[in-house]
């Protein structure tokens, strides 16, 4: 016995707004990022970028910090081979 086309009626309507809704989401992603497609996740201009960010958050917030914010910054931009002396403590 074959299934009548009205049972499966609910299914294909639930299945077309999960795909429009899935495709309308993402559109909409995209148009928050200028156009551009939306970005999966991190290179390695990111991870720097994070990580110089901490740097300089917890030394901000440091009570005890031996190395001021410009020290931090110039280190990283100038000199990134060297700087890793200066931001172990």
């Amino acid at each position: 016995m074959g299934v009548p086309f009205e049972a499966l009626l609910p299914y294909g309507i639930m299945l077309g707004m999960f795909a429009f809704s899935a495709v309308s989401v993402g559109k909409l992603k995209e148009m928050q990022n200028g156009g551009k497609k939306t970005r999966r996740g991190m290179d390695a201009w990111d991870r720097v970028s994070a990580n110089l960010i901490f740097e300089l958050w917890t030394m901000a917030n440091a009570a005890t910090a031996k190395y001021d914010t410009f020290t931090m910054i110039s280190c990283h931009i100038l000199n990134p081979t060297q700087c890793s002396s200066a931001t172990a403590d």
